[in-house]
């Protein structure tokens, strides 16, 4: 700090003094999300406020919400508010279940920094099967032996969840397992099978929260076969004839 004075000859006297001034770091004192517990897929706005003494430090805040991103909240330096808004697109990310926390750090143009950390509940939503369809689905469409394709779609605001389709064809073979991509809302399996029939295939997506999206659709395989002891017998959507008789050389059953 330097002072001078001066007489009325514009003679001067000066004296100098050095003073250390600390700078303070800001103090998150409020964080409010405008909703506490949230669905999958929507979005919350955060406001928050801070208080540093040293009103014309510039400042900046950036908010992690917890679920792998973070963004710079809009702040305002003269009322020392800040506000962000954020969609959360996975209620599971990195095995929370949910359960997350939103941490806001205020830093002045010292680099002294103020965080504040409040909770939020993020909803998994269950995937909803839109559309589900197969190849067989009308009597005549494919014959047993050969190839039967299921499709189908679903919808899941978790647009970051992570999906997996399980398939029972119904025939006594094993569940096929179908690992989709992140973001993939459609998938298609193919598979045979050897006897004719009516058969519901049944069709579950499931998310990485272990919430299921279940469907059926029913193949129609045209033919006649010996299914464990029964005759099967499956027509065609015409006038069909069917004609039993007995073996020339005797079979057992």
């Amino acid at each position: 700090i330097t002072a001078t004075v001066t007489d009325d000859s514009n003679a001067t006297g000066t004296a100098i003094n050095a003073i250390t001034v600390d700078n303070v770091a800001p103090v998150v004192t409020q964080l409010t999300p405008s909703q506490s517990t949230i669905n999958e897929g929507n979005s919350i706005t955060l406001n928050g406020a801070f208080f540093d003494p040293g009103t014309e430090d510039a400042h900046g805040a950036v908010i992690n919400w917890g679920d792998g991103f973070t963004s710079v909240a809009t702040l305002d330096n003269q009322t020392q508010t800040f506000t962000a808004t954020h969609q959360y697109l996975d209620a599971n990310y990195n095995g929370q279940q949910g359960a997350f926390k939103i941490t806001a750090t205020v830093t002045d143009d010292s680099n002294a920094t103020g965080t504040l950390t409040t909770p939020l509940t993020v909803n998994n939503v269950a995937p909803v099967i839109t559309s589900l369809s197969n190849t067989a689905a009308i009597v005549g469409n494919v014959l047993p032996g050969q190839p039967i394709t299921v499709s189908g779609a679903f919808a899941d605001p978790g647009l970051l969840d992570g999906e997996t389709v399980l398939v029972n064809w119904q025939d006594g073979t094993p569940i096929q397992q179908i690992t989709l991509g992140v973001g993939d809302r459609s998938f298609s399996a193919t598979h045979t099978i050897d006897a004719p029939g009516f058969f519901d295939i049944g069709v579950q997506v499931v998310d990485d929260s272990g919430a299921i999206g279940a469907g059926t659709t029913e193949a129609e395989l045209t033919g006649v076969a010996l299914v464990n002891g029964q005759l099967r017998i499956a027509g065609t959507q015409g006038d069909d004839t069917v004609v039993v008789r007995q073996p020339l050389t005797p079979v057992a059953y």
